[in-house]
């Protein structure tokens, strides 16, 4: 899982929910066809600095995650 800020020439990695990424339709397939393998998160926004932006970003993914349960 990589956001971004647009397509093009100008895209810039950014924090999970903040870019173009459509994760809760690539969640929404993952759990369709039960997917039981990994799915990794790529964040290089801040290189010398990266968990506050990736904490950032795993907890949008299980906020996502909690409110699509049933």
């Amino acid at each position: 899982m990589k956001d971004i800020s647009a397509l093009g020439n100008k895209n810039t990695p950014i924090e999970g929910g903040r870019g173009i990424l459509d994760s809760k339709s690539i969640l929404a397939a993952l759990l369709k066809i039960r997917y039981q393998g990994l799915v990794g998160f790529e964040y290089e926004k801040d290189a010398k600095d990266p968990v506050p932006g990736l904490a950032e970003s795993v907890g949008f993914i299980k906020g996502l995650l909690l409110g699509m349960k049933s």
